[in-house]
């Protein structure tokens, strides 16, 4: 399938951690060895269940050192519920493309009663669905390392995919990084998550991505503080979204992900801000990572712990506002003019 979307799509002209979008700025590819070197590993891991697909057709090498966006998801079709705004970025651009990493296997998948697949049938038709996912959404590149969950995990194997994905990092020079937030419910994209921020600390610091980004997928980031929070814009006049995420129709027989995940897009413009109009259509939030990498001895925990503390004191903050004048004891109340209840 040839890619025929014709999204122009901008970021929010912001930097990452005001609130708002990605900055792009212009550069000249990079023609490092690492891109063959790393395109090499990749068709070698083959035998070992790496899969990879260019749907232009390109060499992998060139794919690699053209990519602009690296996308890195635990399971097939993360990348299109959550990464979507990273897609949306480079469809229609001859300057900017998105590489697209899966992790896992996904050979946990919900199905649907009654049609139950042996694990072997499952891991096909996802790993056949992202391919298909990556010619509707005109990706630079797609790559599969087909982990199990319980791997991907496991101290050792995050470990061992956190080399791999430095590697890469190092090949693409992306100048954004999108991956799963801290916040996550789901504990296999936490622990991507973490390899990623690893992956990045691995890369010199001369080399790292401006930006790292954790997207909202199991669990909204609208609980963020206003700094915290990053807005991307999902704006889609073609429509390409709700394809990208009926690609996996194993999935979708399951659950309604691209209406869901539309619907979150839709209510985060909407109800992001009061007292204003929305700048966008549609805006999915993440989760600012950059610090993490750029302060390799800073924990993760400690991390999530400020982002939760600085959240707790804004929304305290109005409380506290709003009662500072009442003379009204806490947790009383009573309508204007009616007689106050005498036990």
């Amino acid at each position: 399938m040839p890619c025929t979307a014709s999204v122009h799509h901008s970021w929010v002209p912001a930097e990452v951690g005001s609130g708002g979008g990605i900055r792009f700025q212009e550069r000249d590819v990079p023609l490092n060895d690492k891109a063959d070197e790393v395109a090499g590993q990749l068709v070698r891991g083959s035998d070992l269940g790496t899969d990879v697909s260019v749907p232009d057709g390109a060499p992998l090498a060139e794919a690699l050192r053209r990519t602009t966006v690296l996308g890195v998801g635990a399971h097939p079709d993360d990348l299109e519920i959550g990464m979507t705004a990273g897609v949306l970025s480079c469809i229609g651009r001859s300057d900017r493309w998105f590489t697209g990493v899966t992790c896992t296997d996904g050979a946990g998948g919900p199905q649907l009663d009654g049609a139950v697949m042996e694990a072997t049938e499952l891991i096909a038709v996802r790993r056949n669905e992202q391919r298909l996912a990556a010619r509707v959404g005109c990706y630079g590149a797609q790559i599969q390392f087909g982990y199990s969950s319980a791997n991907a995990r496991s101290p050792e194997g995050r470990s061992v995919l956190a080399h791999r994905l430095a590697d890469l990092v190092e090949a693409c020079s992306p100048e954004v990084v999108f991956t799963h937030s801290l916040a996550d419910r789901h504990a296999t994209h936490v622990s991507i998550a973490l390899a990623v921020v690893d992956a990045c600390r691995l890369v010199p610091a001369n080399q790292r991505p401006r930006h790292i980004v954790g997207v909202e997928i199991w669990g909204s980031l609208a609980w963020l503080a206003k700094e915290d929070r990053v807005g991307l814009s999902v704006d889609d006049p073609t429509d390409v979204a709700p394809s990208l995420i009926r690609s996996f129709t194993s999935q979708v027989a399951t659950k309604p992900y691209a209406e869901a995940a539309r619907g979150r897009w839709i209510a985060n413009a909407t109800f992001d801000e009061s007292h204003s109009l929305p700048t966008n259509h549609g805006t999915a939030f993440a989760m600012d990572l950059s610090r993490l990498v750029a302060t390799p001895d800073l924990d993760a925990r400690a991390f999530l712990r400020g982002l939760m503390a600085r959240s707790n004191y804004a929304m305290e903050a109005l409380v506290v506002q709003m009662t500072a004048t009442d003379p009204a004891p806490s947790g009383s109340w009573a309508r204007p003019g009616a007689p106050r209840h005498q036990s």
